[in-house]
């Protein structure tokens, strides 16, 4: 038999053929685009996040399974793809978590290629904000206004009721300086005094003559029509009062003791006043001419005129003079805070205590049990806040006593709704949280624009 050697160039070529057929191998992922942003919590980002997998010898990876997660649970992605197109490119959506800080994600093959991106989860900022019904709003440094919570009857601004996180009000093209909430409801009041509102109108709290059913309501802003020009707003559950230049208060939807109307009429014949607080179904002011005065129902004590009133369509004062400053009003109750801080409040307030143990609830302004100045006061409908110039405030319901986790920051604004309470920060951050009147853990915490408070 004879025997042939293979020339040593063929030997050559069978042995590069056998290396360079060998099958790829996933090396490392190199990002296209989207890295190095920064987002709000609980928001998607600006940009989709897109990367391209190379494989060990240099080249572009078609058709390769990836794998995501993130450091955060309540984040969520979205791709288009499970596996990398044919120019190896794979992209995804990321909607942050409610991790407050760096929120990572994490994509890998089925091999060692791995990646990580960081990304700044940021909050919110406001300069302004107001609680209403599981829902708040905020305007922001730009004058942009945000709400969120739940959205029934589009007042979040946005139609989508699965909505989280903060929308955008009048896709900015609204800029409002001022801002109040009811429970189903909203309005802003622009640099030049005008109003609109949105959300729910069944009892005419868009203020623009439509009054109707439950499918009556708008998530775009409404202009409020045939209303003087507007200096501060102040809502109840269902009701709007608005102070115009010339210090009228102007009334329109349901309630706070005012007459029902879904337009804005003017209220006790042009009596003017400094400031106006609404309830659910009473308000109070501080006229023009430093008085305190409350209107609507006394079934509580609400007036503050003491005993033997049970209503009144007109203001009535105070059964004690008070250099008021600031005035508040909750479900069925005001308080009015003198400027050197002394705390005066009438008719059912949750859980405040006062000095005067048997005026409070008779219908009698009483001096609140507080042992320094007082700053600040809020009411809700179940629960109080009263605090001083420095420190954190203290939270008081009818059966529990609570406080907001803000990582040490101090406070500079607290807003209770009617089953909400949102606190500010110095830093412009918000906190919020819900609660009950049983005395209970809180049985609803939405998302807001910071972490929602345990």
């Amino acid at each position: 038999m004879r025997r042939f050697a293979l020339p040593l160039m063929l030997v050559f070529v069978v042995a590069c053929t056998a290396e360079t057929s060998s099958p790829a191998v996933a090396d490392h992922f190199e990002v296209v685009s989207g890295d190095a942003q920064r987002g709000r919590l609980n928001g998607e980002l600006d940009a989709p996040i897109i990367v391209r997998l190379i494989d060990d010898q240099g080249h572009p990876m078609a058709g390769e399974r990836i794998y995501s997660s993130t450091s955060d649970a309540d984040a969520t992605i979205e791709v288009t793809s499970d596996s990398t197109d044919r120019l190896g490119g794979y992209a995804l959506r990321w909607t942050l978590g409610s991790t407050l800080g760096v929120q990572s994600l994490h994509l890998r093959t089925s091999g060692d290629a791995t990646i990580a991106i960081g990304v700044e989860a940021t909050a919110l900022q406001v300069d302004t904000m107001a609680s209403g019904l599981f829902f708040a709003c905020g305007i922001d440094p730009a004058g942009s206004t945000w709400c969120w919570g739940d959205n029934y009857y589009g007042r979040l601004g946005v139609d989508d009721y699965t909505v989280e996180g903060p929308t955008l009000v009048g896709a900015d093209s609204l800029h409002f300086i001022g801002l109040t909430v009811g429970d189903l409801h909203a309005c802003g009041r622009t640099a030049i005094g005008e109003v609109f509102c949105w959300g729910a109108n069944f009892s005419g709290q868009l203020g623009n003559g439509r009054q109707g059913t439950t499918g009556n309501q708008s998530s775009a802003p409404v202009r409020v029509v045939g209303l003087p020009p507007v200096r501060a707003l102040d809502a109840g559950r269902w009701a709007t009062c608005a102070l115009t230049t010339s210090d009228e208060v102007w009334c329109w939807g349901a309630g706070a003791g005012t007459p029902s109307s879904d337009l804005p009429r003017q209220m006790f014949g042009g009596a003017t006043f400094r400031a106006i607080a609404l309830g659910r179904d009473h308000g109070c002011g501080i006229t023009t001419g430093d008085s305190v005065e409350c209107w609507g129902d006394d079934t509580y004590g609400q007036l503050g005129s003491g005993a033997g009133v049970s209503s009144s369509p007109t203001p009535l004062p105070i059964a004690r003079p008070l250099s008021a400053s600031q005035i508040v009003s909750g479900e069925a109750g005001s308080c009015a805070l003198e400027a050197v801080g002394r705390l005066y409040c009438w008719g059912d307030i949750a859980g405040l205590h006062s000095r005067e143990r048997d005026s409070l609830g008779t219908g009698y302004p009483a001096l609140m049990d507080e042992a320094g100045p007082v700053r600040g006061v809020s009411l809700g409908w179940y629960c109080g806040a009263i605090w001083a110039a420095v420190g954190a405030p203290r939270f008081l319901c009818r059966s529990w006593q609570s406080d907001v986790e803000t990582n040490g920051a101090n406070y500079s604004q607290v807003e209770f709704g009617s089953e909400s309470l949102c606190v500010r920060t110095a830093a412009g951050v918000i906190y919020c949280k819900s609660y009950s009147d049983t005395g209970s853990l809180p049985y609803y915490d939405y998302k807001a624009s910071a972490v929602p408070a345990p």
